[in-house]
């Protein structure tokens, strides 16, 4: 209704009113209360209006007078009102009560907190103020003081929903995240269709990885209200967790039948779609996705696009850098309300080694400890002493057991929440603190936040910035990170020299499968590309099946992720004027057997905007050459940083043109070929990509010239580490 409706609705009201009701004050004013009561404000402002004109001063109707338009969200008649009540001698606790709750909505916060204190002053044992006044510091930011507040009115009123409710909240804020849990499921036990405490629950268990957990939660609520669009968007992403991809598709379509303009679920439809490779529904959500994206930059809000979503699909480094800074604000607002706690933990004295802790939730059978696992070994313990800090679950793998041999300290951070992780960190004297997600899954960039160490540097996990100012610095080599892209990080560049990627040798198989074994034709020429199916887009996959339609008889062998992806891939073939059946697909085998059967393929292809990164690596240690495209981003320029290392520079290639025409001549060129796998297998064991005390002893070098900057009072710089 707009405000010409609300006036002539008001007028008629009036009207009727006059007509109808008493004449005196005293029973305007009772009858004003009655319509107030019944939730007839419009009636009752009216009435308590009549009233008020022969009794200005009554205090008691210029409180309810007060009320009333407090709940028609009248705030200046509110504060008005309520405030000449008080003047006019009505001094009990719940009129400055209501005076708190009505300059609070305001935005007059430093008056709605006197209100709330006088009207405890009067009263402390006054559940409701403890209550309000906990939700003023909290919306203030003030959260220990809210929690505090929160518990005051619980000894009051122990068994209400509600209180439960927002100390959970404040607690969470606190990332106080056991407690938390504990306060919602009490506030569900007393009232089972707390829709927010459930919800909070579902959230929360999703971050942990429980999604199990997570999904009962969620479905308790749509049980309770099927159309909760947020609860069905968390439901899809939590599906998508577990795996179940085409189950996410079909509630994130749900969300989408209410609200086609639904960000979340855009985005996670454009999610679902490109991990199943349907890329004509592809097409039609990207811009739409993007769109969304810049609008919410422009006006100041975290889109739903993610970074790790951006870097995957977007070549645009000034972009994806506007993406990850808006996402690590949010993680920055938190943590400015909580470093004072951890900055207060003392940090022990140095003993003259620089103390580094990485930080990961992959220190288990993952691509980053398939690279970093043998690094912490090499670490120079005269001049370091290494922490790994583990925040995601002990998988028992033996890449795990690798990284907790290698370090001097393994501490298991999992189910920690973030403050008292950070000020485990900090007790530990951790110096430089190493991130290795981003904004990968399962991340604990709120840990950093917090600022627990005074260095901290973000590596390898996420290709390309935080966009994080808690973050100082992130290690990169010249390829993936040139001098001119300096402005699209938000860190300070520190170059390493030869790549960025910490690497090493890795067990191979004995037993080599044969061709058949895989599924592979045993004299066809063998093009591989093990990427994520997400990796593969359109115009790259254009340029594979152009080659193999210029190679009589060869084939492309994929990675295979699901059973959809795999059909949509041959359909996508097939419309490209390609036998579908020259696509095979590899399923997921141990690392070793991996490698072993890598070294099957004749020729490894590269993705284009998120190329191989592990993958790359690997089929380089197998002994298969592989082609990429020098792109625009950090993500779409580590094949060629691999290359150059290892001395194949003449495999990157800096257009379509360029990459399909070498493919081909390869392919049609066996001495060609030969020559360059001979170059790889005299090259891979020296090469600076697989040498990883060399490796350890550059990194070591740019941790003293940080701890240096640092210990000299300057502030973050970038540099370049020279080897001896």
């Amino acid at each position: 209704m707009n405000r010409k409706e609300r006036r002539k609705q008001r007028s008629g009201i009036e009207r009727a009113v006059a007509g109808a009701a008493p004449a005196t004050p005293e029973a305007l004013f009772r009858v004003a209360f009655e319509h107030h009561r019944a939730g007839r404000l419009e009636e009752a402002r009216v009435l308590y209006a009549r009233a008020l004109a022969g009794q200005p001063d009554n205090p008691e109707l210029l409180h309810m007078a007060g009320v009333a338009a407090y709940e028609e969200d009248d705030l200046d008649a509110a504060v008005r009102l309520i405030g000449k009540a008080l003047e006019r001698g009505l001094r009990r606790p719940e009129i400055h009560n209501n005076l708190g709750n009505a300059l609070q909505k305001s935005g007059r916060t430093t008056e709605a907190e006197a209100a709330f204190r006088e009207a405890l002053s009067l009263a402390p044992g006054y559940a409701e103020a403890h209550y309000n006044l906990g939700n003023l510091l909290k919306e203030l930011g003030r959260l220990d003081e809210a929690i505090e507040e929160y518990g005051r009115a619980l000894k009051m009123q122990p068994n209400d929903p509600q209180i439960h409710h927002n100390l959970g909240s404040a607690l969470h804020a606190m990332s106080r995240i056991d407690e938390a849990i504990k306060i919602f499921e009490r506030a569900v036990e007393i009232k089972p269709d707390h829709v927010g405490a459930l919800f909070n629950l579902g959230n929360i268990l999703r971050h942990q990885g429980r999604s199990s957990g997570a999904i009962t939660y969620f479905e308790r609520i749509l049980a309770l209200d099927p159309t909760d669009l947020r609860s069905l968007v968390c439901l899809a992403a939590t599906k998508e967790q577990k795996g179940d991809q085409a189950g996410a598709l079909d509630i994130f379509r749900k969300v989408l039948a209410v609200d086609p303009s639904h960000q979340q679920a855009n985005a996670g439809c454009l999610k679902m779609l490109e991990r199943l490779c349907a890329w004509d529904e592809v097409a039609r959500y990207r811009p739409a996705v993007r769109q969304a994206a810049l609008n919410a930059l422009e006006e100041g809000e975290m889109p739903a696009e993610d970074p790790f979503g951006a870097v995957s699909r977007d070549m645009d480094p000034a972009y994806t850098l506007r993406v990850a800074r808006s996402h690590s604000h949010a993680l920055a607002e938190i943590g400015n309300q909580l470093r004072q706690r951890v900055a207060a933990v003392p940090r022990p004295l140095g003993t003259g080694r620089i103390v580094v802790g990485y930080v990961s939730s992959d220190f288990r059978n993952h691509a980053i400890s398939h690279l970093v696992g043998g690094l912490f070994a090499h670490h120079d313990r005269n001049t370091l002493k290494v922490i790994a800090y583990s925040t995601g679950a002990d998988d028992a793998s033996v890449y795990r057991r690798q990284v907790e041999a290698g370090c001097d300290a393994f501490v298991d951070l999992h189910a920690i929440d973030a403050l008292q992780a950070a000020r485990r960190i900090r007790e530990d004297g951790t110096d430089i603190l190493i991130d290795l997600n981003g904004h990968t899954a399962w991340n604990r960039l709120e840990i950093f936040a917090l600022r627990p160490a005074p260095v901290q540097v973000t590596y390898l996990g996420f290709p390309g910035t935080t966009g994080a100012d808690f973050i100082d610095y992130v290690l990169a080599d010249t390829v993936v990170a040139p001098p001119e892209h300096a402005s699209y990080f938000s860190e300070k560049i520190v170059y390493v020299p030869h790549t960025y990627q910490a690497n090493g040798p890795q067990p191979i198989a004995e037993e080599k499968p044969t061709r058949s074994e895989c599924g592979l034709p045993e004299k066809a020429f063998v093009f591989a590309s093990f990427c994520h199916n997400y990796k593969i887009e359109p115009v790259m996959f254009q340029i594979w099946m152009d080659i193999l339609g210029r190679v009589p008889g060869s084939v492309i062998w994929l990675f295979r992720s699901s059973a959809t992806a795999e059909e949509n891939l041959r359909r996508e073939a097939a419309v490209r004027g390609i036998d579908p059946l020259r696509l095979i697909f590899g399923g997921h085998v141990p690392k070793d057997r991996h490698l072993a059967r890598a070294s099957l393929a004749d020729l490894a292809l590269d993705t284009r905007i998120y190329g191989g990164h592990t993958t790359t690596s690997d089929m380089l240690w197998a002994g298969v050459p592989v082609i990429t495209l020098l792109g625009g981003h950090f993500a779409s320029r580590v094949g060629a940083s691999l290359l150059r290392t290892v001395g194949l520079d003449e495999l990157v290639t800096i257009s379509l043109e360029e990459y399909r025409a070498l493919a081909v001549r390869l392919a049609q060129d066996p001495a060609e070929l030969s020559r360059l796998r001979r170059t790889l297998a005299d090259n891979r064991d020296p090469s600076p990509l697989f040498d990883t005390p060399r490796f350890a002893r550059n990194l070591e070098r740019a941790f003293e010239r940080m701890w240096a900057h640092h210990r000299a009072g300057l502030e973050p710089a970038s540099f370049t580490v020279v080897e001896d």
